[in-house]
């Protein structure tokens, strides 16, 4: 396992003073909470929600991502987010992308105030996939074959769109700015606070 998670999770488990073990459940297993010990922390990329944070704790942000709108290559129906309207749209399910193309998302940080995005479509059709991976093999099929787009993390989109080999490109604005947070199971404080 390689990437900006793995190297952030690795300095956090050296400060700990700890043995760092990497386990990748699904990512509705790991948001479902109730963790009984299976791993300690989430250093995954997530953004808090009120769905989240009834069975986990959000314990620091450590970075800010843009979200993104990434269509094949030869789409060009797709210029912006008022374009998904009536498009089969990608993302891993149980993310806040999924959220946002089902026009649920409400981004909730610990200490702030709510934010909804903008949702400049009437009604996009959401196709949850349990790996973007699967998503972006769909989605290089062609436009409208499995998707017509996918809404993923600008830093993914960015790194997959450059190793396609001009398959992908990225359109529109950003979506919406999604904070990242270290969580950890809910109600241990005393963990929470050596994070």
């Amino acid at each position: 396992m390689v990437g900006f998670d793995i190297d952030v999770s690795k300095e956090v488990a050296k400060r700990l003073g700890v043995a760092y073990k990497v386990e990748t459940p699904s990512w509705e297993i790991i948001t479902a909470g109730n963790w009984k010990g299976r791993w300690d922390i989430c250093v995954c990329s997530m953004t808090p929600t009120t769905e989240r944070a009834r069975v986990l704790d959000f314990v620091n942000e450590y970075y800010a991502a843009p979200a993104v709108i990434v269509v094949n290559s030869d789409n060009t129906d797709i210029k912006s987010a008022a374009d998904l309207n009536g498009k089969k749209v990608g993302a891993e399910a149980g993310t806040t992308y999924e959220k946002y193309i089902q026009k649920q998302l409400v981004i909730e940080v610990p200490g702030q105030p709510s934010v909804k995005p903008e949702f400049p479509f009437n009604e996009a059709q959401a196709a949850p996939y349990d790996s973007e991976d699967t998503a972006f093999q769909d989605l290089a099929l062609g436009t409208g074959k499995r998707l017509d787009a996918i809404v993923s993390g600008y830093m993914t989109a960015k790194d997959r769109v450059e190793k396609s080999g001009g398959k992908f490109k990225i359109v529109g604005n950003s979506l919406y700015a999604e904070p990242i947070w270290v969580s950890v199971d809910k109600g241990d404080k005393e963990w929470e606070a050596k994070i």
